[in-house]
């Protein structure tokens, strides 16, 4: 086979199609996701009143264990605990059930955690 059978065509393809083609630029979306952002929170929220709830362990060891869950300093736990006082209402009027945390986030494991697993 020669070179110039291997290239696509061009010439024909740009006067044929390039009015009715209109090529947009993909916009990149930098920074972090809300939506990801409002359902780690969530998450992290529904993970802190079962602890609280379930185990009766200090404030400082729940804080040291939702950190390593979700791969966050104790500081920006703290944080997102107190950006979400509303949330945190909201999630202990709704008492979800061990079985309703256990579909909704099927990732963690609902069982009374070990300590000698975050120390």
């Amino acid at each position: 086979m020669s070179q110039t059978s291997l290239r696509t065509p061009t010439r024909g393809v740009q006067s044929l199609f390039g009015d009715l083609i209109t090529e947009y630029p993909l916009k990149a979306i930098k920074g972090r996701s809300d939506r990801l952002d409002r359902l780690r929170d969530q998450c992290l929220v529904e993970r802190y009143i079962y602890l609280m709830n379930v185990t009766g362990w200090r404030y400082d060891i729940m804080l040291r264990v939702l950190s390593t869950d979700f791969f966050l300093s104790e500081r920006r736990v703290v944080d997102v605990l107190g950006e979400n006082k509303q949330l945190i209402k909201e999630v202990r009027q709704e008492g979800l059930s061990k079985k309703d945390l256990q579909i909704k986030w099927p990732q963690f494991y609902w069982e009374k955690p070990e300590l000698s697993q975050y120390f």
